[in-house]
């Protein structure tokens, strides 16, 4: 009884273990189908969104105030200004491409 029983749970394990390797199969194969639809940001190169971000970006950051930068707060400060406009610009002006394996990065 004990050996027959045994047996069951080996096969049960074989069992579990054909199916967990068919749904991690299942999963890559998914996951490769939607990299190669994936989508990314991208401002497109001699876009009129790209000649305005630029514009944009020039007149924004030349109005950071950079003359007293005389410590690491402010240092920090000024970054984070800095880091806060071109990510508002980023979102502003890029928009979703879809990324190929032909797609120039």
């Amino acid at each position: 009884m004990s050996m027959q029983r045994n047996s069951i749970i080996t096969l049960y394990y074989l069992i579990s273990k054909i199916h967990l390797t068919i749904l991690l199969y299942q999963f890559v194969s998914s996951l490769r189908k939607f990299i190669h639809q994936e989508k990314k940001l991208a401002i497109i190169k001699n876009s009129e969104e790209e000649k305005e971000s630029i514009n944009e970006l020039r007149n924004r950051v030349s109005c950071i105030k950079i003359t007293n930068i005389l410590n690491q707060e402010m240092l920090e400060k000024v970054t984070q200004e800095f880091t806060s406009i071109t990510e508002e610009l980023w979102y502003k002006y890029s928009k979703y491409v879809n990324i190929t394996k032909h797609s120039k990065a």
